[in-house]
């Protein structure tokens, strides 16, 4: 059955749109000798310098695969 595109659906491809042009320009820009920062440069420096930033990331992967793997698809309601 063909699922019919809801406002969500247009807003996350939307996001992953932007975070695709985000990272291609950060990629871009360190192979020209640039100093700007992808994503998981960004959070690799926040998991070191913050004092909860193991722990955060532990809480989030964990909450992640929870999510991912008891998700229900939406026809199931």
């Amino acid at each position: 059955m063909k699922r019919k595109w809801s406002g969500w659906r247009w807003f996350w491809m939307a996001w992953l749109a932007m975070f695709a042009i985000g990272e291609g320009a950060a990629l871009i820009s360190l192979g020209q000798g640039g100093d700007d920062t992808t994503f998981s440069e960004f959070i690799w420096d926040f998991v070191v310098s913050h004092p909860l930033g193991w722990a955060g990331m532990a809480v989030l992967l964990a909450w992640l695969s929870i999510h991912f793997l008891i998700q229900k698809d939406s026809d199931d309601r």
